[in-house]
This record gives C-alpha cells, structure tokens and sequence, in this order.
C-alpha cells in the first residue's frame, strides 16, 4: 500500500492558543471545518444520507463504506485515507512569526485528492487555529520518504507555486529484518481493545493483529488491494513473542466533538514495550505501522510509536 508523507509548516500571524496535548484534533478539526465549507452543497446534513456520492468531504474527511463493496461493508466506520502526526511538544501557546510544524500522511488513491488537501491547509491556516482562532499561514510543505531519506519541497510561500512528485513508499520497502527483540515507543495515547476491553500493556499479538487489521483496511478501501496475507496463520509465531519490559502509563484526554455537550475518550497508554521472541517477519509491518499509527483515534494522531531494534 502506498503511503505519502508530508511534513507541513505553518507560521503564526498572530498569537496561536494551542492544547498541551491533542494538538491533532485541533489541527484536523480545522481542516475538516475548511474542507466541508469549500465543496459541501448541504452542511447541515448527516453525511450518511447525502445524496452525493462523490464528495469530495465524505470519501476523504468522513469516509464511508461503499454499499457496493461487499468486502469490510459492514464496518459502521471506516478507518480514514490519512493520518495526522501533529506536535508532540508540551507548549500552548505560539506567538507570533513562530513555526507550528506536524506532519500528515495519505494513503492509496486518496493522493488524488491533493489539491483539495492543499488548498484546505492553507485556508484552516487562514481561518484560524486553536482556542483563540489565532491566523497562521501555510509556508511550506516538504514531501518525504523516510526509506530513502528523499525530500522534496512540494509548496513554498514564496513563489506560491507547487511542483508535485511521485514519492510514496509501502510495506515492501521495509525489508524482512533477523531481529529477535523490538522496543515499541508510543508518543501519543494508544487506545486498543482486546476482547471488547481496552488494555493499557497489550501481548505482542495482540498489537499485531491491530496492525494487520488496519493495514489490510487501509488496503482493500484506498488502493482495492486485498493483502497477501494468511489472516489465520499470521499469528502463530507472534503468540511466542514475549513482553520483557513495559514502562507505560496511562493518560487519561478527552477531545471535544461537533456536539458541545459530549466528549470523545481518547484515553490511552504512552511509554515503551520491549518484546522479544521470533520478531523478524513482522518487521515490515511494525515499520510500516509508525506511520499508519495503532488503535483507536489513529487519524487524529492516536497510536503512534516508532520502533526501535
């Protein structure tokens, strides 16, 4: 499955109010206000009864299964072509002419939708960001591929141009690795479920079967590829992996929703697992996964770790 990664660079106009933490929520949260009210014809109404299946807002912001797939088409939700990995610093406020950078990834065909992607960051930017509404504006997209180390500057500020280039990696690219032992360090708040209950140390295999579940979602719905990938036998070895060490905890965060009475649990583990056991054939998966993130919430920058081996 293709990925693209992007790193975006906002520079504040004026005084930015920002949360300490869940930075990704506000960041898409005005993304997906900026993008409904650019190409939404009703945006008063409930996106599962629009009339209109090509919108642009839906199959990208608001992704919902096509009643013609029969494959995954009875997921009430489905997981979003993008991920936000939004700033992991502690601060909340930005003055002005300071830098806010985070980075987005997109997955499959919803490259497609690229200009609609960058004229809505430079609008949310506009529009104005955080508690204060505090206008920023968008300065510079750098386009990356963390394989190969290649970086290329897709938009600056300065000429107002875009020079758009094919640079995307997969899970090919992570090769196989003989590794018997992989620290897990999650940035961000891991929401996972075993079993209908949500776990703050979850066994090696239960961490995987998340990742292959998501993996192969994101590829059958954005690139209509099915994984090659034996669902049954998959976890057999990962059953022999153990957890050495874990030193996590738990943070409880709440994001708020387009209902002003309700809140979103977006509760979960942060800190490092190590496990060790017979490792090497999930790499490309566990790779691949820092930047498809793990769990619930993924798209608003929930479940991101990076592996270390």
């Amino acid at each position: 499955m293709r990925a693209y990664l992007f790193e975006i660079n906002l520079r504040a106009g004026e005084n930015i109010v920002l949360p300490e933490r869940n930075k990704g929520n506000v960041l898409r949260g005005a993304f997906g206000t900026s993008l409904r009210g650019m190409v939404c014809l009703f945006p008063e109404a409930d996106c599962s009864k629009c009339s209109i299946p090509d919108c642009v807002y839906r199959k990208f912001f608001n992704s919902m299964p096509d009643p013609n797939i029969r494959k995954l088409s009875r997921n009430e939700n489905i997981p979003r072509p993008y991920v936000i990995k939004p700033p992991l610093e502690r601060k909340t406020l930005y003055l002005k002419d300071e830098l806010i950078k985070y980075e987005m990834v997109i997955f499959g065909r919803a490259i497609d939708f690229l200009p609609y992607i960058l004229i809505t960051l430079k609008s949310a930017a506009q529009n104005g960001l955080g508690k204060n509404r505090g206008r920023a504006y968008l300065e510079r997209i750098h386009q990356k591929n963390p394989v190969t180390g290649n970086v290329h500057e897709l938009f600056s500020s300065e000429n107002d141009m875009v020079y758009p280039r094919d640079i995307f990696f997969t899970e090919n690219d992570f090769k196989t690795m003989d590794v018997d032992r992989v620290r897990l360090n999650f940035k961000t708040p891991a929401v996972i479920k075993d079993r209908g209950k949500f776990i703050q140390t979850p066994a090696f295999d239960t961490l995987i079967k998340r990742i292959r579940d998501r993996f192969s979602a994101l590829s059958w719905f954005y690139e209509g590829i099915e994984p090659d990938i034996d669902f049954k036998n998959f976890t057999v070895e990962a059953e022999k992996v153990k957890t050495v060490r874990a030193d996590v905890a738990y943070m409880q965060t709440y994001r708020r929703t387009r209902n002003p009475s309700a809140k979103q649990n977006m509760s979960g583990f942060v800190g490092s697992l190590i496990y060790q056991g017979p490792i090497s054939q999930y790499m490309p998966y566990l790779l691949f996964g820092q930047y498809m993130h793990v769990g619930k919430a993924a798209v608003f920058g929930n479940g991101w770790y990076e592996a270390e081996v």
